[in-house]
Formats: structure tokens, C-alpha cells, sequence
């Protein structure tokens, strides 16, 4: 069993896949991915957090109010079929989806795709994009 921190910056990462695929397969290691439901847009990105193994969230902005509901820093720890999510005292055994029902990224980039853009994309430009989004009502 391994026990993480889940950085803002993963968490801001994974509310920006949200609104490319609802569900998403986290697989092990440091680079979360996703793919569109209809395979048109695919996205990835490298995180500091090290995913022990796979799992499978169905619903995947649910899954980040759950892990932003409280002020404190949450902590993740992967069990073999759940994760355990701690904040301060509270924590909340949250159960994987079967990855079978998931639209998932392929391992790489999906074949037959043509990267269009390819960017860096640094830490406070996002945080300050994503600050003026929800200032204006966009999320």
C-alpha cells in the first residue's frame, strides 16, 4: 500500500481532462493521460505524484470534489481495489471503476494521429488562465 500527496497542479490537471473525457484511467507512474470520447482529442501531461497502479474513475469530476471538498491537503492511499482518501481526521474508502467501461489513452500517443500542437505550458500561466475562466463563469 502506498500513500501519495496529491499536488494542486495534478488536481488542476486532472479538472482540465475533465472536460475532455468524463471517466479517465489512471495508470501507474508519473504521466496521466486521456482521450476523448470520440478519439479526436487526446492529452497528456507529467505529474510529480508516482501512480503505484491502475484505476479507473468513471466519474472523474466527482471524484475531484471529493478530493477538494476540505481545506486540507488530502492524502491518497492505494489499496488493491480502492483508494483511501484522507483529510485531517475524515477519510473515505472511494471503490475503482472497471477500466473495461472506460474510454482510455492508449500507452503513447494514439497511433494514426497527427500531433496538431504540441506546448509547455508553465505552472502559473495555467493557474492564472484557470483563475480568469472562473472569474468570467467559464468551467
Amino acid at each position: 500500500m502506498t500513500k501519495i500527496i496529491l499536488s494542486d497542479r495534478t488536481l488542476n490537471i486532472l479538472k482540465i481532462f475533465s472536460g475532455i473525457n468524463p471517466s479517465i484511467i489512471l495508470k501507474p507512474g508519473k504521466v496521466i493521460q486521456t482521450l476523448s470520447e470520440d478519439k479526436g482529442l487526446y492529452a497528456e501531461a507529467e505529474i510529480s505524484e508516482d501512480f503505484p497502479i491502475e484505476i479507473g474513475i468513471s466519474r472523474l469530476k466527482d471524484f475531484i470534489k471529493i478530493l477538494t471538498i476540505q481545506k486540507t491537503v488530502p492524502y491518497v492511499e492505494f489499496m488493491e481495489d480502492h483508494l483511501v482518501i484522507s483529510h485531517g481526521q475524515s477519510k473515505l474508502n472511494y471503490v475503482f471503476d472497471n477500466p473495461s467501461y472506460i474510454t482510455s489513452a492508449p500507452k503513447g500517443r494514439p497511433k494514426g494521429t497527427d500531433e496538431l500542437v504540441s506546448f509547455t505550458l508553465e505552472w502559473n500561466d495555467l493557474k492564472e488562465a484557470m483563475a480568469t475562466a472562473s472569474a468570467m463563469g467559464f468551467e
